[in-house]
């Protein structure tokens, strides 16, 4: 039994022979039954017909226009410019002369190129795009920053700066395009290979060069579409394209984790993003969109994988992240110059931001309920709606069935990362602090901020440094000895906040306590820091999305009163409150972005069936890899193993 169980064993005095669900009712609705439907038509047919109440998927325009007027007579719409499409790039080996040996042979990448990626942002016609495809309802996007939502005026603007126009220039595309094809095939170790034919298609080795490009099929009237008018402008500027038309399961697993890129199994993958919540600020979807350290780029920051890399993009996106900057100008510089480089490399290009439509059944609902402005429908919506008998029922949309590509893994980077995993996730975990839906700034709800303060300044080497002195006796937890420690004297922190709780239960009835805080901070610092090669409470994919901000907590200290005052590392002299939420502390442990309310010993139960083995044999990880399994509670089998540690931890408990 590691140390870290045996802490919380005794942290924590629970009994855990039986599991009994809290019979208390929660907001509004008593029940909420979620399915599935596969065909957006009739999902709507449905919804306007009271055989579901809500339909939580934006529909794009098209597809609300088709609809009869009887039809749209039954529904309440909810509109907001919530989705966005982009296109991702494949740069390996990102250097020249661009070629890599896949499967004995070698290979030309023209993504390889950055002044090739580049030209993508003049070859396509983006209001092309948003008039055919989208049907008007729509606009031209240049970056991560949806059209609408707060504080991203500033970042919209610098799509002038590089020329960027809704109607791009296809001429000027194809002439930058040949130009760095030209330059590529002169150099010295791609004489004689790379050669563009009387055809007008660019060979390499006698072998068209060609784009592998994955395609989103089970989006017939959307991303299909941009797909096949992408490949005809590919082809156009000598571009051999190979169609990959799969699935968003099969096209997800593959892009985002699923395949090392120096496998050269996908070139371009046609994207789509929810914009997850309603925003005021946006460094941090810079940090996600554009910077390797995030782990959203190509190779995902998966260990053994070939890594897009670009430091000066990850230095200056983990400064503005973390709040290493005095002042709002400077905050400012930062965020800017991330996505001014992330436009430069151009591995991921941003094409247009839907308006998507939502819908609910007029008649079943007693009134309208809250929703994001940015994100549209979200936890809040499901937790406001009133139905007539406290009885909701939501219907999610996954074409070809495959509704859960991702794991319902509470821990890794990949679990509940798609929409429809979140959206039952978001309901059934209270945040400490959460963006409005309305304003997008950081509002209380379990931990309640009752003093905030930050000092910084600059010291002699011009560093942004803390002035705040943290108290000896505050305490923080040690992977190395697996104990939380004092931090001793002489430390200093940038802010400091003061918290009061409003603690609940957890699903099987047990109360949150202080001591679920300090579980799931120890958890964080375990699997987020690496002890030596063979630390088996380390994964990469993890560390790389929850260090930088892990590294900012110098201390917490625990008053008689629950309260407890945390002393970090964050500076934003634009928000208080995002100070606050900052340093809030929770119960998730997860990497995905979605916070994900477990409970301590399901956690543990995992981490053990991964580093001491499981009773089925099965090897098990956070992360997705086909050489092991991701942990998953959603899975019969998972379970059955999750159930045999717990019955392991009871013994060692009982003893």
């Amino acid at each position: 039994m590691s140390k870290r169980l045996t802490l919380v064993l005794l942290l924590v005095s629970m009994v855990m022979a039986s599991f009994t669900f809290a019979v208390e009712k929660g907001p509004i609705s008593d029940i909420v039954y979620f399915n599935v439907r596969m065909k957006e038509e009739i999902a709507l047919k449905d919804t306007a017909e009271g055989m579901t109440d809500i339909f939580m998927y934006g529909v794009p325009g098209p597809v609300i226009f088709g609809l009869d007027q009887a039809t749209r007579d039954k529904l309440d719409l909810y509109t907001v410019p919530s989705g966005s499409w982009s296109l991702l790039m494949n740069p390996v080996p990102n250097q020249a002369p661009y070629t890599l040996e896949v499967a004995g042979k070698e290979v030309f990448n023209a993504f390889a190129i950055k002044e090739v990626r580049f030209a993508m942002n003049f070859l396509i016609n983006r209001q092309f795009v948003t008039d055919e495809i989208l049907g008007g309802a729509g606009f031209p996007a240049f970056t991560m920053a949806t059209e609408g939502q707060p504080g991203t005026y500033k970042y919209n603007l610098l799509a002038t700066k590089f020329g960027f126009t809704a109607e791009g220039n296809e001429t000027l595309a194809i002439e930058e395009i040949t130009k760095a094809m030209q330059a590529a095939a002169e150099l010295p170790a791609n004489a004689g290979k790379l050669v563009k034919k009387a055809d007008g298609f660019w060979y390499f080795n006698n072998e068209p060069v060609t784009i592998k490009f994955i395609i989103r099929v089970d989006d017939p009237n959307g991303r299909l579409r941009l797909g096949e008018y992408v490949s005809n402008q590919l082809e156009k500027a000598g571009l051999k394209v190979e169609k990959l038309l799969w699935d968003r399961s099969k096209a997800g697993t593959t892009v985002y984790g699923g395949s090392d890129p120096k496998d050269l199994v996908w070139q371009m993958y046609t994207e789509g993003w929810g914009a997850g919540a309603t925003r005021a600020f946006w460094e941090h979807i810079v940090a996600q969109m554009y910077a390797p350290w995030y782990g959203y780029m190509p190779g995902n920051q998966t260990e053994g994988y070939w890594n897009y890399v670009q430091d000066e993009i990850d230095e200056v996106t983990m400064k503005a992240y973390t709040g290493n900057f005095l002042t709002e100008d400077e905050y400012w510089e930062l965020a800017l110059r991330g996505l001014e480089l992330g436009l430069e490399e151009a591995v991921r290009i941003y094409v247009v931001n839907q308006q998507d439509f939502f819908t609910a059944n007029a008649a079943r609902l007693v009134d309208r309920f809250a929703y994001g402005l940015g994100d549209g429908l979200n936890g809040w919506s499901i937790k406001t709606a009133k139905t007539q008998d406290g009885v909701l029922f939501v219907t999610l949309f996954s074409a070809m069935g495959s509704l859960f590509m991702d794991a319902w893994d509470p821990i890794g980077t990949d679990g509940f990362s798609s929409t429809y995993s979140s959206a039952i996730a978001e309901n059934l975990y209270d945040p400490a602090m959460f963006e409005s839906p309305a304003s997008a700034i950081q509002t209380p709800l379990r931990a309640i901020p009752i003093e905030v303060d930050t000092k910084v300044r600059r010291d002699e080497e011009g560093n942004v440094v803390g002035d705040f002195d943290v108290p000896a006796n505050a305490i923080n937890y040690d992977p190395v000895s697996e104990k939380w420690v004092e931090v001793g004297e002489g430390h200093k922190s940038m802010s400091m906040a003061t918290y009061e709780f409003k603690f609940g239960n957890f699903h099987h009835g047990q109360p949150t306590t202080i001591a679920d805080f300090l579980y799931a901070q120890g958890f964080l610092n375990e699997w987020a820091n690496k002890e030596g090669d063979d630390d088996p409470l380390y994964e990469q994919g993890y560390s790389s999305k929850l260090k930088e901000q892990q590294d900012t907590l110098i201390g917490w200290v625990i008053h008689p009163d629950d309260t407890i005052t945390v002393y970090f590392n964050y500076n934003f002299p634009a928000s208080k409150e995002r100070v606050a939420g900052w340093g809030a502390p929770g119960i998730s442990v997860s990497a995905s972005g979605q916070p994900v309310g477990c409970a301590w010993e399901i956690i543990e139960a995992l981490a053990l069936m991964i580093t001491e083995g499981s009773q089925s044999g099965t090897t098990y990880a956070i992360t997705r890899d086909p050489a092991v399994t991701e942990v998953d509670v959603l899975s019969p089998s998972c379970v059955k193993d999750i159930a045999a540690k717990l019955k392991e931890m009871m013994t060692v408990s009982n003893k």
